[in-house]
């Protein structure tokens, strides 16, 4: 008798969605709450810097796919007031050091590209996750759908 696992993931944020990405990828049946009701339709871009690119390797995952769009991000340093340089980064020592240069992806690019990995019913928007304290047993309710309050006007 094969039993099926199943992980419940609040929020479906970058973290969340790699968390049920690699869970997904062995053998869990996940489920991922989302509060809000819908997924982004507009964010910020962030640089993931080469310990957080092996942290998506160690799970299976790849920031860089082709819907993500990652480059390599644009390694600096200082300057006076006059352009001289105070401290310029050495991306060759980066590279020899790390392995990687860091890389900058769009925060909705990557979290839509993690969510792409997942079964399409796996993630639910608009949906409270259970309560840390919920026993498994009663988790099985897993989701509950936000509902909407009103409020009495006089």
């Amino acid at each position: 008798m094969t039993t099926t696992r199943h992980a419940v993931v609040a929020g479906a944020g970058i973290g969340g969605l790699t968390v049920a990405e690699a869970l997904h990828r062995r053998g869990w049946q996940v489920t991922v709450c989302e509060r809000a009701p819908e997924p982004p339709a507009a964010g910020a871009g962030i640089v993931l810097a080469p310990n957080a690119l092996r942290a998506f390797d160690a799970v299976g995952s790849d920031p860089t796919g082709p819907a993500v769009r990652a480059v390599p991000a644009a390694i600096g340093g200082f300057r006076r007031p006059d352009g001289d340089w105070l401290s310029r980064a050495d991306t060759a020592a980066l590279t020899a050091r790390y392995g990687t240069l860091p890389l900058a992806v769009h925060r909705t690019a990557l979290a839509a590209g993690l969510a792409d990995a997942l079964p399409a019913a796996a993630i639910r928007y608009g949906a409270a996750s259970p309560a840390s304290t919920t026993p498994p047993a009663a988790a099985a309710r897993w989701c509950t759908p936000l509902r909407e309050t009103s409020t009495p006007t006089s």
